[in-house]
């Protein structure tokens, strides 16, 4: 029998309410109003699957090119998972009989893709304080979030996902590039990038405090 540890079981249980909701819904209604929700949730869990299959345990020399694959590939798509949150945007078309269903559908969802994406960067956290001191591996993290509130606004408003860096990098690369070398003509990108990112925080602040005191740990 596979053996999956009490975290992943709590995450894959909390997928399958949410995407049982998102199904129920689908038949009751007859509409895939909400349909997107799953794969945004599958998108979310990508970089918590990647950061399982982290090799933490003296890798060899393939092993550890392997683990750099792994952490770049996680980099790229760990803002999957915050910018789940930006799915409770839908509930303004929601009609007012089942807006309560569709608040927990929505919340959800969302709460699961935050579940996935914080505890993946958490086990991030806990291989890079092998290297270096709290203070500096605190401030990576926090660093990875506030480029994952940029990502979010690039994905929500420009309409740009994961997948462009490889099939249309160019064209990111230069709207990238055009928000960041001309901040003061984008003020929408960088209110929403610090206040997003410094909420994002926050919240990784607040979960450390459910952590044990040494995040050395990699159980």
């Amino acid at each position: 029998m596979l053996n999956i540890d009490r975290q992943t079981k709590t995450l894959l249980y909390f997928s399958i309410f949410s995407a049982s909701l998102v199904i129920a819904r689908v038949v009751y209604t007859d509409k895939l109003t909400y349909l997107f929700l799953i794969w945004n949730l599958l998108l979310a869990a990508i970089p918590y699957i990647l950061i399982r299959s982290l090799s933490v345990k003296s890798p060899s020399s393939f092993g550890k090119l392997i683990n750099a694959g792994i952490i770049v590939t996680w980099v790229l798509f760990f803002p999957n998972a915050p910018y789940i949150f930006t799915d409770l945007f839908h509930l303004r078309y929601t009609s007012s009989s089942i807006i309560w269903y569709d608040t927990t559908l929505i919340l959800s969802t969302t709460w699961t893709g935050l579940l996935f994406g914080y505890l993946s960067l958490i086990r991030i956290e806990r291989h890079i304080l092998k290297f270096v001191p709290r203070f500096w591996s605190r401030i990576m993290v926090y660093a990875m979030l506030f480029l994952s509130a940029f990502g979010v606004y690039i994905g929500r408003y420009l309409r740009f996902n994961s997948w462009d860096i490889v099939s249309n990098p160019f064209e990111l690369l230069a709207v990238i590039g055009n928000h960041v070398f001309d901040p003061f003509t984008h003020p929408r990108t960088w209110g929403m990038t610090i206040v997003f990112g410094l909420f994002l925080c926050l919240i990784y602040s607040s979960l450390s405090l459910f952590q044990p005191k040494n995040l050395n740990r990699t159980s």
